[in-house]
C-alpha cells in the first residue's frame, strides 16, 4: 500500500512504524470488506512496484500454504485487461499488460479468451 507521509512526520518512530506495516499490505483480499487498502494506490500503480507487489503475494501464498494453492495474477491498465492478461499463463503466471502493448497485445487472442464470451455469446460474435 502507498502512504501519503512526508519526510517530516516519517521522522516520527511510530509514523515510520506504520508506514513500513501498511507498506507489507500484499491486498490478499481476504479483508476487502474492511480493508481501505485493497485497491492500489500511488506508486503501486506503477508497473515495478504492481510487479514487486504480485512477486510478494505469490511468494506468500507458496510460504503459508505451500504448492498446492497457486495463483495466477494479470497486471494491466483496467480490471477488463488485467483478468485477461491473468488467463494468459495459468496457472501459476504472472503477466504485465502495458498501456503501450494495447490494444495489439490481444489481437491474438480467441474471442472465447476474453473474460465474459461464452460458447453462446461466441457464436452470435461470429
Amino acid at each position: 500500500m502507498q502512504t501519503n507521509f512526508t519526510p517530516a512526520q516519517l521522522e516520527n518512530p511510530d509514523i515510520a512504524r506504520a508506514d513500513a506495516i501498511l507498506r507489507k499490505c500484499v491486498h490478499c483480499g481476504f479483508c476487502t470488506a474492511t480493508c481501505p487498502t485493497f485497491v492500489l494506490l500511488g506508486d503501486e500503480r506503477e508497473p515495478e512496484k504492481a510487479l514487486a507487489l504480485a512477486l510478494r503475494l505469490k511468494r506468500g501464498i507458496l510460504d503459508n500454504v505451500g504448492e498446492c494453492l497457486r495463483c495466477s495474477i494479470g497486471i494491466a491498465p483496467s480490471r477488463f485487461a488485467a483478468k485477461v492478461a491473468s488467463d494468459m499463463q495459468k496457472p501459476d503466471g504472472l503477466v504485465l499488460i502495458r498501456p503501450e502493448e494495447l490494444p495489439e497485445r490481444f489481437f491474438g487472442l480467441e474471442l472465447r479468451d476474453l473474460a465474459g464470451i461464452g460458447p453462446n455469446m461466441e457464436r452470435r460474435l461470429n
